[in-house]
């Protein structure tokens, strides 16, 4: 699925929660036609989930088991 980035939870060497991002070039081609504010606004949010998979402003999805998206600006980040 096109601009969809799945985020896989993870152990650290160090046990502590880490995710591990799939699916990265689907967004990096939809960050290129992007203007690059928005497109850095973007790829900030994308990373940040990296370091905690489930912040306190993502919301899980209904009727989708695994599924949580965030905002970021007018465009939501959909992920498992």
């Amino acid at each position: 699925m096109s601009g969809i980035c799945q985020v896989h939870s993870i152990l650290s060497v160090k046990d502590l929660p880490m995710a591990k991002l799939d699916g990265l070039g689907a967004v990096l081609d939809l960050l290129k036609g992007l203007q690059p504010k928005i497109a850095a606004q973007i790829a900030k949010k994308t990373l940040s989930l990296n370091l905690d998979p489930l912040p306190s402003d993502c919301k899980k999805l209904k009727g989708y088991s695994g599924y949580y998206r965030v905002d970021s600006g007018e465009y939501r980040i959909v992920y498992c």
